[in-house]
């Protein structure tokens, strides 16, 4: 079974810090360059301050596994009146340039009650 991880955390932007110094650990135990490690940790700190942004979100949710040099991310944005962006207003935010940039591939989920961001990111 691949090395994984899972954070719940409050649906607040200054907790974006706890999914960052994750993300540089993975990129440490998997051996790839602090550079690489700073991309993966930027990644999770750019999804989850756009989705701590969103109106209704009041729980957020970072689940991360390693294998064969890769870290496959998802970054989910919960809560009862959540009001994801458009797709457009997804694709034009700073989030989605950050994301499509660094990451080898990358998803977004906008639905009723749920926003999330996907991303695999290799050395």
């Amino acid at each position: 079974m691949p090395p994984s991880f899972t954070l719940l955390l409050p649906a607040d932007a200054k907790w974006a810090h706890v999914g960052r110094t994750v993300a540089l650990t993975a990129g440490a135990s998997l051996d790839w360059s602090v550079a690489r490690s700073e991309d993966a940790a930027l990644v999770i700190g750019e999804a989850l301050a756009e989705i701590s942004q969103t109106a209704g979100v009041t729980e957020l949710e970072v689940e991360g596994s390693a294998q064969a040099g890769r870290l496959a991310l998802r970054i989910e944005g919960r809560g009862e009146d959540v009001d994801p962006p458009s797709q457009s207003e997804w694709g034009a935010s700073v989030a989605a340039m950050v994301i499509t940039r660094l990451a080898e591939s990358s998803s977004v989920e906008l639905a009723s009650g749920r926003f999330s961001i996907s991303a695999v990111i290799s050395a």
